[in-house]
């Protein structure tokens, strides 16, 4: 039993607990003796509650019609038990986390750091939750290694914080920035300096933090990164402008501190090596091959590796219609990068184009098991009607359609409905 319970009488604390525990309540402020907070009742009630040092009810306010009588109202009763609930939760945070540190690396160790976020998050105020925030962020970038995957979910429960945390004052935002930016500094790996970039982007969007934290990572090259891990750092970072200024900076010092061909070597040794392709990596080697030798070392980094999105993007970069649509139509089954680069292919390629999305259209009508279906096929088979004698096409393929497939009656209602 808590000392503050004695000044009130049993229905109020019971409604109040019901109140903290359903939450209901919204703790402003607080240092422990004195709470502001918000308490949803049957309309948004402000309330204060005061303690003494021994724990006892001080006295306490809230705008509710029983409270401007001059009772102890179920909403403060409701403030005092969640503010209990605070007290202590970030001790117990920190004690968790040291635990988990002490433990041997496996398989869920990331998972662990999710729920101890998840856990404790939603009991802490502000203050307590960004504490406990970069002391798993140190923890993160401290393992040997770390994947988007493992660390993608943790991320956002963290930037969720430091967004509404910073947001609270110029200084706060600094004293954030500035963590992270010794973070920056410090991670060992690669892949902690990129997850504390991430972090960094996305809590705080302003260009000049930006600009400050793509300076760390530029300094550190080549004494503690590489410049090609800098390069894919920047490649997975999100506001393009911004990225291609980080990229131009990342490329002068790469020649004022004379690591240009080790740059050019990684690059190279990584687009042969590597089972997915990375587009700006290409980018990068076209810039530093001498333009007589770049057709040769832009198709021998196209046949390394399997097929992927950015390959195609890549091939649309250097205006490379025929082989980006060669590598549609023998990989693309269902159209999706296709329709990525359809507006282009249309108007350079507008024949083959069109029979490419015609197929689609069959494969889809080869699967259709529905009317929802046979509606889609034929919707597909519809696009197609905007290409230069794609109309001539379109009924062609409809009256095939209705040919081999009579008994089909879903399908034909869908035909009619598109007067095809």
């Amino acid at each position: 039993m808590y000392e503050w319970e004695n000044a009130f009488n049993q229905t109020i604390l019971e409604r109040g607990k019901k109140y903290a525990n359903g939450n209901r309540v919204k703790i402003v402020s607080t240092d422990y003796k004195t709470t502001s907070a918000v308490v949803r009742g049957s309309q948004q009630y402000n309330v204060s509650v005061r303690l003494t040092k021994a724990g006892g009810f001080a006295g306490g306010s809230c705008d509710c019609p029983y409270a401007m009588d001059h009772h102890r109202c179920k909403h403060m009763a409701a403030v005092l038990y969640k503010s209990e609930q605070t007290r202590g939760s970030l001790e117990r945070a920190m004690t968790r986390l040291e635990a988990l540190n002490a433990e041997p690396e496996n398989n869920s160790f990331f998972r662990e750091l999710d729920y101890l976020l998840l856990d404790f998050l939603p009991i802490m105020i502000d203050g307590d939750a960004e504490k406990l925030v970069l002391a798993v962020l140190r923890t993160v970038i401290s393992r040997p290694c770390i994947t988007e995957n493992m660390t993608a979910d943790i991320r956002r429960l963290c930037v969720a914080i430091l967004v509404r945390t910073a947001q609270k004052s110029t200084a706060k935002y600094k004293s954030i920035r500035d963590e992270l930016l010794s973070m920056a500094s410090e991670a060992d790996t690669p892949e902690g300096v990129g997850f504390i970039l991430r972090t960094a982007f996305s809590a705080l969007p302003e260009e000049k933090t930006y600009d400050a934290f793509a300076d760390t990572l530029i300094n550190r090259v080549p004494d503690s990164l590489k410049p090609i891990d800098a390069l894919e750092i920047l490649g997975h970072l999100y506001k393009p402008e911004m990225v291609k200024r980080a990229y131009e900076r990342l490329m002068n010092h790469c020649r004022e501190t004379g690591t240009t061909d080790q740059l050019i070597k990684d690059i190279k040794d990584q687009l042969s090596d590597s089972y997915w392709f990375n587009c700006s990596l290409a980018l990068t080697l076209k810039e530093f091959t001498p333009e007589d030798e770049w057709p040769e070392v832009y198709a021998e980094i196209l046949s390394a590796g399997d097929m992927c999105s950015e390959k195609y993007a890549f091939m649309f970069l250097e205006n490379d219609y025929d082989r980006l649509m060669d590598s549609i139509e023998q990989y693309d089954t269902y159209g999706y990068n296709f329709e990525k680069y359809e507006k282009e292919l249309k108007k350079a390629l507008p024949g083959r184009a069109l029979v490419y999305r015609v197929s689609i259209a069959e494969r889809a009508l080869a699967t259709a098991k529905n009317k929802r279906d046979y509606r889609e096929a034929v919707k597909l088979l519809k696009k197609s009607s905007s290409y230069p004698d794609g109309k001539g096409m379109v009924a062609a393929a409809a009256k095939f359609w209705r040919e081999n497939n009579p008994k089909k009656t879903s399908l034909l209602e869908a035909l009619d409905r598109a007067r095809l």
